[in-house]
């Protein structure tokens, strides 16, 4: 059996692919780990929306991994990527963003997002992927009634297996994100993809948000929003071994936004996010010649700072 999963781009982060062969292809990814870097390269202490995926976001990437000057074009960094000839990406467009509920620690319903700056946000990423994938991208846009669609990657998981195109949705945890599941179901139907339900009705599954792939291993983030048990029904059902993170941050509330792999030799991760246990893991996973394991730190407060 090959398995070809087929990542997701979406307004804030994108996740890693599987080839046809099983061997793992990495874009640089961009998520709020990597893409939020500041000079010191540490993690902001508020997982906000990506801001524009722009030259010097690129820039700040290749300065901390040692890669070359600005001059240094990405696709002649060893283990970056920005061909994907056989694979689609998808990106949801987000319709008047903003705050439906309080179902994670960074949500306060008095502090709205400008919806009008997330959107220039989203269009300046659009046009970067646009301008240096040589990928298909398949554009979707947020129904008004559930803003949150526009985190593309927590709809579920594509794939081909078997020589099927197949995707499984997810099963949200906060109500709020429910009524997304419909959407991309029709979404992928069109697309024609077999829809597969694994899970059983209490059980919960937020998709690439929760699950990531990196050297043929799945990576699945729990504490939160995913249930072990669901976890284990996707990786039997590819055939692909399972490692189980458990977040112990509610801060940190999926996988992807506490550890992204940008090739692969190469992850960073933000370690007070997972318990002793999965730190160890991935300590163990990302061993070896070669191997490097970023461990990212909180941003300096202003107290901090004036501390010295």
């Amino acid at each position: 059996m090959r398995n070809f999963m087929r990542g997701f781009w979406t307004s804030l982060l994108c996740v890693s692919l599987i080839s046809p062969s099983g061997k793992n292809w990495l874009l640089a990814q961009v998520n709020p780990l990597s893409a939020c870097f500041e000079e010191e390269a540490i993690v902001p202490p508020l997982i906000s929306p990506l801001h524009e995926f722009t030259g010097r976001s690129i820039w700040l990437l290749k300065q901390k991994l040692g890669y070359g000057d600005d001059s240094t074009p990405v696709e002649r960094i060893p283990g970056f990527r920005l061909s994907y000839p056989e694979r689609d990406f998808y990106i949801v467009e987000p319709n008047n963003f903003r705050l439906i509920g309080e179902y994670n620690k960074w949500m306060n319903m008095k502090k709205q997002p400008d919806p009008v700056k997330s959107k220039d946000q989203w269009v300046g990423l659009f046009q970067a992927l646009v301008q240096n994938l040589l990928a298909r991208l398949y554009k979707d846009e947020a129904r008004l009634e559930v803003p949150d669609q526009s985190f593309a990657a927590n709809a579920g998981l594509a794939a081909i297996k078997d020589g099927r195109r197949t995707f499984i949705p997810s099963q949200f945890a906060p109500r709020q994100r429910r009524g997304e599941v419909p959407y991309s179901e029709a979404y992928f139907r069109e697309l024609g993809y077999e829809i597969v339900h694994l899970f059983d009705k209490y059980e919960r599954w937020e998709g690439e948000g929760d699950m990531l792939e990196h050297g043929g291993v799945l990576f699945g983030g729990w504490g939160f929003r995913s249930d072990r048990s669901a976890h284990r029904k996707v990786a039997r059902f590819f055939g692909l071994k399972l490692q189980l993170l458990h977040l112990v941050d509610a801060r940190f509330y999926h996988v992807d936004t506490a550890i992204a792999f940008l090739d692969k030799d190469t992850a960073i991760y933000y370690p007070p996010a997972f318990d002793a246990e999965s730190r160890a893991a991935l300590e163990a996973h990302m061993s070896g010649p070669g191997k490097r394991l970023i461990a990212a730190r909180p941003r300096p407060t202003a107290a901090d700072r004036r501390r010295g």
